[in-house]
């Protein structure tokens, strides 16, 4: 039982201001999801909107580690969650700042909150062994933030790696013992030894390649001038190693849902891969900047740590962009964007390379190429060609498939991929191209 009206929630407010906050908690633990939908809902908007951290955002701790701490609590992952997104953001702001409140008050309630946590590491250590991974995936990253004790919070981490059985956790672990290590510069040494063990470690279980290929990218982040000219040839030998080849009977169907690297969600998971014509039906356009592969957070840390060596982030990509999986496919569509200058013929030809078969590609692609559409891959004018005759290519493969009116059809994905196709065309055609023969590539109004 939640007894947070037997607290005084005034501080923070203006005289004659309500607070609500008591009932948002008291409603955390009531039955019924969307009950405790609404109450996390107004929680947010009272006491944590867009990061904010105020007197009663700091008042609730309790209660939140009394839930947390409670294995009968419903949605405890979502409670543990919220604490950690109090504690970081308390601990990211200045603690010589004064802030207000969403109410209009001072605060300086980020001080005791990130002293709070620190106080509280301990429980944050027993949630990182829960039974539940949704638990131990924020308190994994919440020992990584607030266990002061450096000597203890690497052993913590470190013993974390065997016991996690997803990759996603392994991962986790991986990136948040790299990050202890700058907030707490003396557990570098530690640390550098341990990731030097992962990325030389071929014999236990726990270390499989997505582990090693996180490991090699964050010990080149935590020392840049370490073995440069080998940092991407192994990357990409772990990045092919990550990756499954499709059987006879599993075939990759080019989708951003495919299941084809189903290991990387677990040992045990099991594969189920759909024929390559129905990857439009799962494509999900409208949020196409999500990542699908646990992978591509390292390889997008890796790119970041390359920063303007465009010739290594060009073989890196090139090498995502002809994956058997199609989440990392996907993923290195959206960091093509990222790469400066215009694009490499080696990564604009793979890019292109997808277009035949994957529609769903197609509808990232293409949007990217489009000025239309805000586009942001950018071509060296002698691949101009090249870019306008596949996506012609491309526009006939549709028309063929769907009718003379694939720019109508009810399919929103292969419509709209039709769509930026025409655009794309018209925005990158020469401007001395006689208006006859762009006035067909724009479909007529009905």
């Amino acid at each position: 039982m939640i007894h947070a009206h037997d607290v005084d929630w005034t501080t923070g407010h203006l005289p004659g201001q309500a607070c609500g906050v008591p009932d948002h908690l008291g409603g955390h633990a009531l039955p019924g999801p969307a009950i405790r939908a609404g109450a996390f809902e107004g929680f947010y908007a009272e006491a944590h909107a867009q990061g904010a951290v105020d007197p009663c955002t700091l008042m609730s701790l309790p209660f939140l580690f009394d839930m947390a701490d409670d294995a009968a609590t419903p949605d405890r992952d979502e409670i543990v969650r919220l604490l950690l997104s109090i504690g970081r953001e308390s601990s990211d702001r200045d603690p010589e700042g004064v802030y207000f409140t969403v109410h209009g008050v001072e605060s300086t309630a980020h001080v005791d909150i990130t002293a709070e946590m620190t106080v509280r590491a301990d429980a944050f250590v027993h949630y990182a062994a829960d039974h539940d991974p949704s638990v131990r995936r924020p308190a994994i990253q919440a020992v990584g933030l607030f266990l002061s004790d450096g000597t203890r919070a690497a052993p913590v981490l470190a013993e974390r790696l065997p016991a996690e059985d997803g990759i996603m956790e392994r991962l986790l672990v991986v990136r948040t013992m790299a990050r202890l290590a700058l907030r707490l510069p003396e557990t570098k040494t530690t640390v550098a030894v341990w990731l030097d063990e992962l990325i030389d470690d071929h014999e236990q279980s726990h270390v499989d390649a997505p582990v090693r290929l996180s490991a090699l990218t964050h010990r080149a982040l935590m020392d840049p001038d370490r073995g440069p000219a080998s940092l991407v040839p192994r990357a990409i030998a772990l990045l092919q190693e990550s990756t499954p080849t499709p059987t006879a009977d599993k075939l990759c169907n080019g989708c951003r849902r495919c299941q084809s690297s189903s290991h990387v969600c677990g040992r045990d998971a099991v594969s189920q891969v759909l024929p390559a014509h129905l990857a439009v039906d799962r494509f999900d356009p409208d949020h196409n900047w999500v990542e699908d592969s646990p992978i591509s957070s390292v390889l997008r840390t890796l790119h970041t740590a390359l920063d303007e060596r465009v010739a290594e982030r060009t073989a890196l990509l090139v090498t995502q962009l002809n994956s058997l999986d199609a989440a990392t496919r996907y993923d290195a569509i959206a960091m093509t964007k990222d790469l400066p200058g215009p694009l490499p013929r080696p990564v604009l030809t793979s890019l292109l390379g997808l277009l035949p078969d994957d529609w769903a590609a197609a509808r990232v692609i293409q949007g990217g190429f489009s000025q239309w559409w805000g586009g942001r891959l950018r071509i060296a004018p002698e691949d101009s060609e090249l870019l306008l005759d596949t996506v012609a290519d491309h526009m006939a493969t549709l028309c063929t498939a769907y009718g003379g009116d694939v720019w109508a059809t009810d399919n929103a994905l292969i419509r709209t991929a039709y769509q930026e196709a025409v655009m794309t065309l018209a925005d990158h055609r020469d401007p001395g191209t006689p208006p006859q023969k762009v006035a067909p590539l724009r479909p007529p109004l009905r």
